[in-house]
C-alpha cells in the first residue's frame, strides 16, 4: 500500500494506537463539548480529546492548544502539548 514517498508516514504511525470513533467516544465527545458550552465547530477537537481520554497517559500534540487544552481539562485524563 502506498508509494515510497509514504514510508516516513508509515514509520511515524507505526508506534501509534489507531482508535476508531465509536458510539462511546462520540457520546464522550458530546459531553466534553457541552460541558464547556462550545459550538459545533469544536466537535473534532472534542472527538480528539475523548479518544485520547480512552487511553491512560495520552498526550495530544497540536499547534492549536486553545480548545484542546480546555476540553482535556474537563476530565484531566489527557495532556495537550505544543507540537513544535
Amino acid at each position: 500500500m502506498g508509494t515510497p514517498k509514504d514510508a516516513s508516514l508509515y514509520r511515524a504511525l507505526k508506534p501509534l494506537d489507531i482508535i476508531a470513533t465509536d458510539e462511546r467516544i462520540a457520546i464522550a465527545a458530546s459531553a466534553l463539548r457541552h460541558a464547556l458550552r462550545l459550538s459545533r465547530e469544536a466537535t473534532i477537537d472534542a472527538i480528539v480529546v475523548a479518544t485520547a481520554d480512552s487511553s491512560i497517559g495520552s498526550v495530544v500534540l497540536t499547534n492549536d492548544l486553545g480548545d484542546l487544552r480546555a476540553l482535556a481539562g474537563v476530565r484531566g485524563r489527557t495532556r495537550v502539548e505544543p507540537a513544535s
